[in-house]
């Protein structure tokens, strides 16, 4: 991270098919963690009670490649990892990331345990955790919204999080391209 700090934001052209397998093996190695306290489903015909149904599309430009930050790849593994540690088993995360001309768009919708009302505009800072998360045994250093929210902004971009109390949350971002 402090790396890409120094150099600035590096944009380049991803393989939306590579991405994909990308994103599987995040998902398998997040699944293999649980060791068989859950398992991470992509088709709702193979859903059990305690499995997490993902859906992840990836739309490009051109249909094959999408061309963004290297740092975006970073952002969503983070969001997404959070919308499971926040999600109970047998909740559904959806999560779609979309390039237009102008702007690249990510949005991440979970079933989980959301953010108070209140306390929504802090959930940004670093290591905020809602306190209806506290109690919530996770991994990580608090940074992941943090590090999105940071580098969504000093890029010209915009950064949403909707969220109710028990219903789950959604965050999107918006980034404009060079």
């Amino acid at each position: 991270m402090a790396m890409r700090l120094n150099e600035g934001v590096k944009w380049q052209n991803f393989l939306i098919d590579e991405l994909h397998e990308n994103f599987n093996q995040f998902f398998n190695a997040v699944e293999k963690n649980a060791k068989g306290r859950y398992r991470i489903i992509h088709n709702i015909a193979e859903k059990e009670p305690k499995d997490y149904l993902i859906h992840f599309e990836i739309k490009g430009a051109d249909g094959k490649h999408i061309f963004m930050p290297d740092v975006m790849v970073d952002i969503m593994s983070d969001l997404l990892a959070n919308a499971r540690k926040y999600t109970n088993p047998g909740g559904t995360i959806d999560a779609g990331l979309s390039e237009t001309e102008t702007k690249i768009l990510f949005r991440v919708k979970d079933s989980g345990i959301g953010i108070p009302y209140e306390e929504i505009p802090k959930v940004v800072e670093y290591g905020y955790r809602a306190s209806n998360a506290e109690a919530k045994k996770t991994f990580g250093g608090g940074f992941g919204l943090t590090k999105a929210y940071r580098f969504v902004k000093e890029n010209g971009g915009k950064f949403w999080v909707d969220s109710e109390e028990g219903e789950g949350t959604c965050v999107k971002l918006e980034i404009p391209k060079p």
